[in-house]
């Protein structure tokens, strides 16, 4: 994936100060402040550098702003604006949203686990050797009776969570191996379960 970053300079302070222009005494001073702010896929991230200058208005001669008086009451007042956050909210939204829906995730499975029911199906990883390259499965609880259950598991093994996931929502009885296997609530509790479908 091709990453498009870089930095853009933004207007983000502009006032009239007192003073007068060094080059024609007229008292028409503009002070200007500019943000530069990074940038991913062009969305401002957050600003890094704050540059700063003052213009005459009636000659058009530009100065360092350090020379003024006024402009020092100017730049005390110039701040970064929100937006130039933008893109730290977004990621911020995005990782919060992440975290969230793991936490969701992971409870579902916890009880998933506590009060297994017939029908379900969810994904676990297995920790056959001989599944190292594909260890994701997809089972379902045929009946229960007891501690013990019965479970169909799925004919293939899968290299990936998500494509053992995608099956698994199928809810296709075609895509369980014919052999049932039993096993005790306290072993099945004790599954690397992945997700519940």
């Amino acid at each position: 994936m091709m990453v498009i970053w870089g930095w853009r300079s933004h207007k983000c302070g502009h006032q009239t100060i007192e003073g007068v222009c060094p080059a024609c005494h007229a008292q028409n001073l503009v002070f200007t402040r500019f943000v530069r702010v990074f940038d991913i896929f062009w969305i401002p991230v957050f600003p890094f550098e704050k540059h700063d200058h003052v213009g005459c208005e009636s000659c058009g001669s530009s100065y360092y702003s350090e020379n003024f008086p006024g402009a020092q009451e100017a730049r005390r007042e110039g701040k970064a604006p929100w937006w130039s956050f933008l893109g730290a909210f977004i990621i911020a939204g995005i990782v919060a949203l992440g975290m969230f829906s793991a936490c969701q995730s992971e409870a579902k499975i916890h009880a998933f686990k506590k009060n297994p029911s017939p029908g379900k199906y969810f994904v676990f990883k297995s920790n056959d050797p001989d599944l190292s390259r594909h260890p994701y499965v997809f089972a379902k609880i045929d009946h229960m009776d007891g501690e013990k259950m019965t479970i169909g598991t799925s004919a293939l093994a899968y290299s990936s969570l998500s494509d053992a996931t995608r099956d698994a929502k199928k809810k296709s009885d075609d895509l369980l191996d014919s052999h049932m296997q039993e096993v005790m609530l306290e072993d099945f509790q004790k599954m690397n379960i992945k997700d519940v479908s």
